[in-house]
């Protein structure tokens, strides 16, 4: 079982969310994929959409959709989930599985 990453509620810039993505039996070539955006549901069952961005050194069988935390953006404790979505000329492909991360107060680290 994977380990759920911890992220405090004070967290900002400049710590970046990460999602690596790697090629799937879609065969999507990951250098057409020109953004990223973030589904999230936060531990109270609200949700957000961030926008993020594609890093440098994407391949067509790899790549990091990554987004900027800014000052408030965790602040309800508990477990979320973010569903990475690519964007793609024409639509978007979202990637499966969603990943989780535990919001935890400064002094649960």
């Amino acid at each position: 079982m994977a380990t759920i990453p911890t992220v405090p509620t004070n967290i900002g810039p400049p710590v970046y969310l990460q999602s690596p993505i790697v090629q799937g039996a879609s065969g999507l070539d990951l250098t057409t994929v020109n953004g990223c955006q973030f589904l999230v549901e936060r531990a109270d069952g609200t949700t957000t959409t961030w926008t993020g961005s594609i890093a440098t050194g994407a391949t067509s069988v790899a790549c990091t959709a990554q987004y900027p935390f800014q000052a408030g953006d965790v602040a309800v404790l508990g477990l979320w989930t973010i569903q990475t979505v690519l964007l793609v000329p024409g639509g978007s492909v979202p990637c499966e599985p969603p990943m989780k991360i535990r919001v935890v107060t400064p002094y649960q680290q």
